[in-house]
């Protein structure tokens, strides 16, 4: 018996350890992207609605050769994410968000938790009467990438309570041209809950534009459903292109083997 037991700790202690270097699909969307790259490198990962800095040290970890823009727009939450990402040499940080306009301004009405300000009209309101607006400033991740000179997104992320179509909607010349490989996006699965956007909506805007939905990840349930979750789309080329990174990155010249 105490064989017995030696074997099932063992054979527990294995099986632990198995988990921690392959965890299984659907745990994290940023571990499935890992998984997909195959050891190719990622270059550029969009953090939008940063917060404060929770995903971006992840990412950081996660994929250590990438460069984070990590955006913000409240000015406080802003600054606690600067404090909080101090240690990452990769990171870029800005203090405004990003929507389907450039050179836009909002007033925001401050929620009791950070990650709950939004953008979105109806969404954005005040708690109480006599509330104060911060004045807050977007422009589009296509602006972006032709100031900054970024060729291509290989991981956008958006948690904007809401806004997320506008962000990819402001995506719309690198979408098109297929200069996004990876979409991770907070949404929702009630229609009447505005505060997340619409799964259904989401997957078929970016279904229409060469993204397959690939997984869901931390559901919350109300009652009988999924409420909202995470999810991930990853476009039809991403494969082709991560492939063909990692014969570069290994000094194999440039064509894809198949």
């Amino acid at each position: 018996m105490r064989q017995s037991l030696k074997d099932g700790l063992r054979r527990a202690a294995n099986a632990a350890a198995h988990f921690k270097v392959f965890p299984p699909k659907g745990l994290d969307f940023g571990l499935d992207i890992k998984r997909f790259a195959a050891g190719a490198p990622l270059n550029v990962i969009f953090d939008v609605g940063a917060n404060l800095g929770q995903s971006s040290r992840t990412f950081a970890q996660l994929f250590p050769e990438a460069r984070i823009f990590a955006f913000e727009p409240i000015r406080s939450t802003y600054m606690q994410m600067e404090a909080n990402t101090t240690g990452l040499p990769r990171m870029r940080r800005f203090n405004f968000g990003l929507g389907d306009i450039p050179s836009q301004e909002h007033e925001v009405f401050l929620q009791e938790r950070s990650g709950w300000n939004s953008l979105l009209e109806g969404v954005n309101a005040p708690r109480s009467a006599g509330d104060t607006p911060e004045r807050v400033k977007t422009t589009t991740v296509d602006e972006v990438c032709r100031t900054e000179e970024v060729s291509l997104i290989d991981l956008l992320k958006t948690d904007t309570e809401g806004f997320d179509l506008k962000v990819l909607q402001g995506a719309k010349r690198m979408i098109d041209e297929g200069n996004i490989l990876f979409v991770a996006s907070e949404t929702g699965f009630l229609e009447g809950d505005r505060r997340h956007t619409y799964f259904f909506e989401l997957k078929d805007y970016l279904e229409k534009r060469n993204f397959c939905f690939y997984w869901l990840y931390n559901p919350v349930h109300r009652e009988s459903q999924i409420a909202f979750c995470n999810v991930l789309f990853v476009h039809r080329n991403a494969a082709q292109v991560l492939r063909e990174r990692k014969l570069r990155s290994n000094g194999n010249g440039s064509s894809c083997s198949g």
